[in-house]
């Protein structure tokens, strides 16, 4: 078949061809912009409400790790005391020894209110508390347990008077005593 038509008729009717295509390929890429922006919207929407969960998860945990603060802390000291009584039980402390020595050295006019076991370190300290009758019985006793052979030292931390009016004692001191494991092991 013989094409008689026109040059400007067939170029019109291949850039017709074309305008057709391009206005197809437009509306495509409208389309799927579109549906991009819509995905892109839909997902911004998605990480909007799970960033308001996760704060809220982020707040909840830093709750707890405060609780769990408080908890570790409570362990580390439980900790440092049950090493306290780990090296006083390897070292086999007798505590009667400790005691007898103590109540040997006691000079007239004084009285144990209190021993405790020092939890500052863990070194073997012992805290004691004495009633006296006067505030040179408190020097007096420092220099009995510093020259005792199973102390190491004592330390006066604290000398105050007691305001009891008809009792015999009318002072109250605070001694760190040290001691030797070795010494003590020797005395057991």
């Amino acid at each position: 078949m013989i094409n008689l038509m026109p040059p400007k008729l067939k170029e019109s009717i291949r850039f017709g061809a074309y305008n057709v295509r391009v206005v197809q390929y437009i509306f495509l890429v409208v389309v799927s912009g579109l549906a991009l922006a819509a995905v892109i919207a839909f997902g911004v929407q998605i990480v909007r409400g799970d960033e308001s969960k996760l704060k809220g998860s982020i707040v909840s945990k830093q709750i707890q790790l405060e609780k769990y603060s408080q908890q570790i802390a409570e362990a580390k000291t439980l900790s440092e005391k049950i090493d306290t009584v780990d090296i006083l039980l390897q070292n086999e402390v007798k505590y009667s020894v400790v005691l007898q020595e103590i109540a040997r050295l006691l000079p007239p006019g004084s009285g144990v209110r209190n021993i405790s076991l020092a939890t500052e370190n863990l070194e073997e300290n012992l805290i004691l508390e004495v009633f006296l009758i006067d505030e040179t019985t408190a020097t007096q006793l420092q220099q009995n347990l510093a020259n005792s052979e199973l102390f190491t030292g004592a330390d006066i931390q604290q000398l105050s008077a007691v305001d009891n009016a008809g009792g015999l004692f009318k002072w109250t001191t605070r001694i760190v005593v040290s001691f030797d494991q070795e010494r003590l092991g020797a005395q057991q």
